[in-house]
């Protein structure tokens, strides 16, 4: 909780597809999506160029953002889609979480056992339990 028992953080979603990616702030269900300007998929890795991937998720990121004078905490969950076959490895684990990291996010939670996306009340229980 912040100031005057109100909850200062704004979180955010990141779906993540080959080569394509979209961001929904739960809050306001402003979502944007779109392709990198550099192709970020290679065939065997979701993120095979980790530059250009962490470029379309910090603009699609700040385009969902609310524009306020002070921004509050970014908290993000990132849900890779594609080639999630047999689990991640700690790598790519550790690949995702530093994306979200990239688009400011103090706190980041991956999601890695799913095709479908998370809905709007399981991403929160992310956000509330800490993961799980």
């Amino acid at each position: 909780m912040g100031l005057f028992g109100i909850s200062f953080s704004e979180r955010i979603i990141v779906y993540i597809s080959s080569n394509f990616m979209e961001a929904c702030n739960i809050e306001t269900d402003k979502v944007a999506h779109g392709v990198p300007r550099e192709s970020f998929t290679t065939n065997r890795l979701l993120i095979g160029n980790f530059e250009a991937a962490a470029e379309l998720s910090r603009q699609l990121v700040s385009q969902v953002r609310t524009s306020r004078i002070l921004k509050p905490i970014l908290k993000v969950v990132v849900q890779p889609l594609e080639l999630i076959e047999g689990g991640l490895s700690y790598i790519e684990r550790k690949a995702f979480r530093d994306l979200g990291l990239q688009t400011g996010a103090k706190e980041v939670y991956l999601v890695d056992a799913r095709r479908t996306k998370i809905s709007k009340s399981e991403a929160l229980q992310f956000f509330e339990n800490g993961g799980v």
